[in-house]
């Protein structure tokens, strides 16, 4: 029997595509009704390509049917494939493609639009994307409203650069289907108000490009101020407040205008980003009214360099003395305690000049080489949920989307089950309150805004690849990890599930059996008939069979092994055997009480922390292997261990973004720390960032107060 693929290339053909010419294509027909119903579900969904070896040393793709991919992309879009499939098939952008998008409406070429400009379809952060021309053809030829994204605006900004002459060809711009200069200018306020507002990087094109459009006096010398003014206010990293600073001066901003945003600007001397004070605090310490000069010498305390500290200090000593001068003894007080003595000297001149004699506080000495008695062990909490509303969901959606990593941590945890129970009994409800979730979010929730929006968007799908063995050709999946796997495939089909199993019983993200056996009488008392694969396997890492006798284990299999849901991968297809029969869950779940993971020997030293070896046992052999990759989530995936799931604790060169809320989730454990992990414990403070010295100190001390930390174990 042909596969799906096959009869749709077969009505393909008979239609003629494959021997026009491409440039005609468009002339031709569609076929019947039930011919297009089985084209699109032959098209809609598969790979159109495979990786095989050509030669010994040499790997390529190569095409599963013998036709031209190009024209069946076309082909695909006309018969009623969906937007971000027409996206994952298409190569190139082209006139063809453009009308054939087009003739699908505005609500296609929108959903177009956001599947096509991705990151991962880009050379580089800032080039133009494969499709990224095409995309902009779209919006501007058919009018569309500009797309709130920030993949979008550097397509964009890419192209915009090369056609204003700001920037070089890149690898995908082709000449010959390109965006009218014409085109560009009609709608670049609109797209430069819109890169403000997401906060575009100005280290891109963007940069220039908006420093093309002053020049060009597209907006005026005073619109341009206001809009850098936005920009450095939005920006999170510094080498954005830097360039727009840059841009500021090509501009020109007058000591007046800089002291009449005095208030503004407070805020960004606080950042303690050199180029920021270097910029603004000698003009505001001298210049600005008496009733600002403390809140701005008190922000520019954050300063860290000593050039900085110094150039504040003689900016300063340029200024008269205040009215109020005994206001100035505490904040002055922090120079005269600097460890450098030229900071000391500055600062002493200030007192001297400003009539201000700070009291030296008197050294109070420790007494050292006592060890306090170490706490007992503490008894973990259980997991709870907290208010259930729209507004906590709000709140923990923001607090998530402040963060610079994906952490699945307790916090996260709360989040993802509450958003998946509102979502269930209320979905428009839930999709209010994450709309707003930031463009620019770095906390793992992007799929889920996409989702709030109702936007369409391709989930990354595990996947076949041909390997060579030995000297024999073989398919291998390719799957992605579990952890990005449960919370991908959770924000594809939110409202879909009851509750997660995976949601932790305890706040060291362990599970009780008895919560999982309650979990799934709910799918069953719901009349769901399946569960998520990877929320199911996180579950069972996560469930703590340690402490059950051989009866209680017993129980919980009788329990179990009757339960019929059935297994959803992330494919949308039923897990089956070897013999294609769909597989139950009960089956599964009593075979995994007696052959569970084992936690694999770990010698602190010698056992890589950056490769991890682990043997999936027989009892879940059917299930996707998901454990290739990922060593840092060991903690969230196998609370129940002990160094093997702590390779999150390093000291690193680099310092991870989310190493301090990592630390504070491995302070929740219930076991003390292992030898291994207490010993790279004691080291990660020797390398601390700013960015997570906060959260590593109270981790520090709650671990401590938890009982978690034993004296000497480390020697």
């Amino acid at each position: 029997m042909a596969s799906k693929l096959e009869r749709a290339v077969a009505i393909y053909r008979s239609l003629r595509y494959e021997e026009t010419e491409y440039e005609n294509i468009l002339s031709l027909g569609i076929g019947m009704k039930e011919e297009q119903e089985i084209a699109r579900d032959g098209l809609k969904s598969g790979e159109w390509v495979q990786i095989k070896q050509l030669s010994e040393n040499t790997y390529g793709f190569v095409p599963v049917v013998d036709v031209d991919l190009k024209k069946l992309a076309v082909f695909a879009i006309r018969v009623g494939v969906e937007a971000k499939r027409a996206a994952n098939i298409l190569s190139r952008g082209d006139e063809i493609v453009l009308q054939a998008i087009m003739a699908r409406g505005a609500n296609y070429a929108q959903n177009f639009v956001l599947a096509a400009c991705t990151s991962n379809r880009r050379a580089w952060e800032h080039s133009l994307s494969v499709l990224g021309m095409l995309a902009l053809k779209l919006v501007h030829k058919m009018n569309l409203p500009l797309p709130e994204s920030v993949e979008y605006m550097k397509d964009w900004s890419a192209a915009s650069a090369i056609l204003l002459g700001r920037e070089k060809k890149d690898y995908n711009f082709d000449e010959s289907f390109v965006l009218e200069k014409e085109e560009v200018l009609r709608r670049f306020l609109e797209h430069i108000e819109l890169g403000i507002s997401l906060g575009i990087a100005a280290t891109g094109p963007f940069s220039k490009v908006f420093l093309w459009g002053a020049e060009n006096q597209l907006f005026s010398t005073e619109a341009a101020k206001n809009y850098v003014f936005e920009a450095l206010q939005i920006a999170k990293r510094p080498g954005d407040r830097k360039a727009w600073l840059e841009i500021l001066d090509k501009i020109g901003w007058t000591e007046e205008e800089i002291v009449s945003d005095a208030e503004n600007l407070i805020p960004l001397l606080g950042l303690g980003e050199s180029p920021v004070l270097e910029r603004f605090a000698p003009i505001l310490i001298e210049k600005v009214s008496e009733e600002l000069l403390s809140p701005v010498l008190i922000s520019c305390t954050s300063a860290k360099g000593n050039k900085v500290k110094k150039l504040i200090l003689n900016s300063v000593l340029k200024r008269e003395k205040p009215n109020a001068e005994e206001d100035y003894a505490e904040w002055l007080s922090l120079y005269l305690q600097d460890e450098d003595k030229s900071i000391v000297n500055l600062a002493g001149k200030v007192g001297k000049s400003w009539g201000i004699s700070p009291e030296k506080e008197e050294c109070k000495k420790e007494l050292r080489g006592l060890w306090r008695k170490t706490p007992t062990l503490w008894e973990v909490p259980r997991f709870s949920l907290g208010n259930v509303s729209l507004e906590s969901l709000t709140d923990l959606a923001a607090v998530l989307s402040e963060r610079k990593e994906c952490v699945e941590d307790i916090v996260f945890e709360r989040f993802i089950a509450m958003a998946n129970q509102i979502a269930y009994q209320n979905p428009e409800e839930a999709r209010m309150s994450l709309v707003g979730i930031p463009n620019n979010d770095a906390g793992g929730l992007w799929s889920l805004k996409s989702w709030a929006k109702k936007i369409e968007k391709n989930m990354l799908q595990d996947r076949k690849e041909s390997v060579w063995i030995e000297g024999k050709e073989m398919i291998k999946t390719r799957y992605y990890t579990l952890l990005y796997m449960r919370r991908e495939f959770l924000f594809h089909t939110m409202g879909q599930w009851p509750c997660l199993l995976s949601t932790p019983s305890y706040e060291d993200l362990s599970i009780c059996p008895e919560d999982l056996v309650e979990r799934l009488s709910l799918y069953r008392a719901e009349n769901i008939l399946y569960v998520s694969e990877p929320d199911l396997q996180l579950a069972l890492t996560r469930l703590n069979l340690e402490n059950l006798t051989e009866e209680e284990l017993q129980k919980y299999r009788g329990t179990l092994q009757n339960i019929d849901l059935k297994i959803l991968l992330p494919s949308g297809e039923l897990l089956k055997d070897e013999e294609e029969r769909e597989v139950l869950l009960g089956a599964v779940l009593s075979g995994y009480l007696q052959d569970s993971y084992v936690e694999p020997a770990f010698t602190p030293g010698e056992t890589p922390y950056w490769r991890i070896e682990l043997k999936q046992p027989e009892s879940l052999r059917l299930l996707p292997d998901r454990f290739s990759d990922g060593y840092a989530k060991l903690f969230s995936i196998f609370p129940n261990w002990g160094d093997f799931a702590l390779t999150a604790v390093h000291r690193d060169s680099e310092v991870y973004h989310g190493q301090g809320i990592i630390l504070r989730q491995i302070a929740r454990r219930r076991k003390p720390l292992s030898k291994g992990a207490l010993m790279n414990w004691i080291a990660v403070f020797g390398n601390l960032s700013d960015e997570n010295a906060g959260d590593a100190l109270k981790a520090n001390q709650e671990a401590w107060e938890r009982g978690l930390l034993l004296p000497s174990f480390a020697d």
